[in-house]
């Protein structure tokens, strides 16, 4: 795969999301050009075993279009799940199969759309508990992954609970 073949276009939010990660507003990657930050960011290497140089399988997960990804990983997909009235089926449903970055916002909009924000104060600062406990299991369910499983990872949210299901080997 060559830089060609990537989404430079989603360059700009990965820096931005580093940034914010971060909580420094001069994050090394903003300076460096998109071949140098492929590089940080371990999507550009070498092949250990053939010595050849190209973009990895990260690369293809958050930088690829749709149609390749399936190709490299036919089996990839995320479903959010909405089931409250139905919970046999589902009330509403999404298929999320696109790259890690774009894949990341659709599901936190699924649990935007679908999982209360009650109010909450810490100190004298409101905070978003839905954003907070979406985010860590939405970004947690994308980045520990068995990509090579073809069990559908699910973002399920019920009446009175709220979960992940996903295929990952434990560490």
């Amino acid at each position: 795969m060559k830089m060609e073949d990537l989404r430079l276009d989603l360059l700009p939010k990965l820096r931005i999301m580093a940034a914010n990660n971060s909580g420094e507003q001069n994050h090394p990657w903003g300076g460096m050009s998109d071949k140098e930050l492929s590089k940080s960011a371990r999507l550009y290497g070498a092949d250990r075993v053939t010595g050849e140089q190209g973009y990895n399988l990260a690369a293809v997960m958050l930088l690829r279009k749709d149609d390749v990804i399936l190709d490299v990983v036919p089996a990839y997909l995320t479903d959010a799940l909405l089931r409250r009235a139905n919970v046999d089926r589902y009330d509403d449903r999404e298929i999320v199969q696109t790259n890690l970055i774009e894949s990341y916002g659709r599901l936190m909009e699924f649990g935007r759309k679908h999982f209360p924000d009650k109010f909450f104060l810490e100190d004298d600062q409101r905070k978003s508990l839905r954003n907070i406990i979406t985010r860590e299991m939405i970004a947690n369910t994308l980045i520990h992954r068995e990509y090579i499983s073809s069990f559908q990872a699910k973002f399920v949210i019920e009446k009175d609970q709220m979960y992940v299901e996903n295929a990952n080997r434990s560490a």
